[in-house]
């Protein structure tokens, strides 16, 4: 690897690891954990609503495990062993019932991941 993609790699990592810390993905990820209670209090009627209660579902999605596919997209590029691994991780935090405490374990090992990827 020359040192741009080393770069590449420690700035995604960093990011990655900002991002779970955020209360913003904290709020997406409760919102991502419990779609049921959406569709009970947020039914639309018809193609249309149905369309619209899938848009609204996948943007709290996409904004719990954004800061994961960052760094999946850098890493994962390069491993199928970290595909795998980031795969387990999305998946706990979303549907294992230790899932929002995972997401404060993922903090200090991404933020680990990019000082050790920086030396």
């Amino acid at each position: 690897m020359d040192s741009h993609e080393h770069v590449v790699v420690f700035v995604a990592l960093v990011i990655a690891a900002a991002y779970q810390a955020s209360s913003l993905q904290r709020r997406c990820l409760a919102r991502c954990r419990g779609p049921l209670s959406r569709i009970f209090h947020g039914w639309r009627e018809g193609t249309s609503g149905a369309f619209r209660m899938g848009v609204d579902n996948g943007v709290w999605c996409v904004g719990c495990c954004i800061g994961l596919v960052v760094a999946l997209l850098v890493l994962g590029a390069m491993s199928v062993l970290w595909m795998a691994l980031f795969f387990v991780a999305v998946t706990l935090e979303k549907t294992a019932p230790f899932g929002t405490s995972l997401s404060r374990v993922l903090v200090p090992s991404l933020a680990a991941g990019a000082l050790i990827w920086a030396l």
